[in-house]
């Protein structure tokens, strides 16, 4: 997630603008959950323009991105990653 995951993190709203599937994917996960805003597929300057006047009017809840932050501020994607790296090596060969 990088530069996404960190502001929430650091518990700012954010307008999501994704080019690839994955960040569709991440964008419409986190706008479901009122944690951003995005336009899927559509990039028309009138549609970005009121989705940063949504973003700048605070219709994303400043308290869910609060407690995001206080949930998941100390997440590190290097540990994560050598946890699961650590849990597949316990399993062994398949």
């Amino acid at each position: 997630m990088g530069l996404t995951s960190m502001s929430l993190q650091a518990g700012k709203r954010i307008l999501l603008l994704p080019e690839h599937m994955e960040q569709a994917i991440l964008a419409y996960r986190l706008s479901k959950q009122g944690l951003a805003l995005a336009t899927i597929r559509n990039k028309i300057k009138t549609v970005v323009a009121e989705k940063v006047d949504q973003l700048l009017s605070g219709e994303i809840s400043a308290e869910r991105i609060k407690n995001f932050s206080l949930r998941h501020g100390d997440y590190r994607p290097g540990v994560a990653v050598q946890k699961t790296v650590a849990t597949l090596s316990k399993l062994g060969p398949r």
